[in-house]
């Protein structure tokens, strides 16, 4: 038997249906985040020389990293497109002087974060020692 959720007391709807749902009405807004972030914050030019590359953060905590490991939001790790996993990455937030050393356990980022430009799909504890909120440009060190 398929799972269901009660929706508003009228009814059912099965997960997989709902999920579907919840995407299609948060990708269009996701997408318009990361377009209106590339439209209107630039990149900040005090890398002294660094290459300054914007990062978005994720935080599902329990599934499973490309790498096989499970996902830990405390953990300093990242997704990269092609950086092999285990690979070791300083970055610097340039505009608190905060850094952080990441280690490549996942594949990404994917959809419109990639169309757009985002280098690093930050796990949610990498990006909090770097003292970021949203998409940002950070340096990377070495």
């Amino acid at each position: 038997m398929e799972n269901q959720v009660r929706f508003f007391g009228r009814g059912s709807l099965s997960i997989a249906v709902l999920g579907l749902l919840l995407w299609a009405l948060t990708a269009p807004a996701e997408a318009a985040g990361f377009q209106w972030f590339f439209k209107n914050v630039r990149p900040t030019g005090q890398c002294g020389g660094a290459r300054e590359v914007a990062v978005s953060y994720y935080n599902f905590v329990g599934r499973r990293t490309a790498n096989g490991e499970r996902f830990s939001s405390h953990a300093h790790t990242a997704a990269h497109r092609s950086l092999p996993f285990g690979t070791k990455v300083q970055l610097k937030n340039p505009r608190n002087g905060r850094t952080v050393i990441i280690r490549i356990n996942d594949r990404g980022p994917y959809g419109p974060a990639h169309r757009l430009g985002v280098k690093f799909d930050l796990g949610y504890g990498a990006a909090r020692a770097l003292g970021l909120l949203q998409t940002n440009w950070v340096c990377v060190i070495g």
